[in-house]
């Protein structure tokens, strides 16, 4: 599971919630696969963390290599 974490300033990071059900917002991901996020959620990120785990339960990543690519509808 990863949860977001985004930011208006690059420096201090808020984590991203659901307007609607007022849940952290989560994705199960596995490798090799895609998530669209509603462009309108992130409108106010200068820079976004992806975090492992959730806001309860942050899971550290060790050793090897994550590659992940971020594509910004303009």
């Amino acid at each position: 599971m990863v949860t977001l974490q985004g930011s208006p300033d690059g420096v201090n990071f808020y984590d991203f919630y659901d307007g609607v059900t007022g849940k952290e917002l989560a994705f199960n991901i596995v490798p090799n696969s895609m998530v669209m996020i509603n462009p309108n959620r992130m409108r106010s990120c200068q820079a976004v963390i992806l975090r492992s785990g959730t806001r309860a339960a942050p899971i550290p990543q060790t050793g090897g290599v994550r590659i992940f690519g971020i594509v910004v509808e303009s």
